[in-house]
């Protein structure tokens, strides 16, 4: 799981984007329905930068914000502070 995450993160051509954020949005889906919230987390970062990368900015810091909220509520400081940097 985390090397799918890791892989849809690397696409930067707007058609291989795509297809990354449909990856990333079914591994979120994945990860919110067996509880695993650090690994739904970090793909919702990679949802995030996928997003900016595809002109989608205000969607990017809308999941980024989400993302740094709920992982700090949780404890999960790491994943807050690298999605209020990715939020900037």
């Amino acid at each position: 799981t985390e090397f799918a995450i890791a892989s849809a993160r690397v696409s930067s051509n707007p058609d291989a984007g795509k297809k990354s954020r449909m990856q990333l949005e079914q591994l979120i889906g994945q990860m919110h329905a067996s509880g695993l919230l650090r690994l739904e987390w970090e793909a919702r970062l990679a949802l995030g930068q996928c997003d900016r990368a595809l002109g989608r900015i205000s969607e990017a810091k809308s999941e980024f914000a989400k993302v740094e909220s709920e992982s700090r509520s949780k404890g999960f400081e790491r994943i807050a502070r690298e999605a209020a940097a990715a939020g900037g």
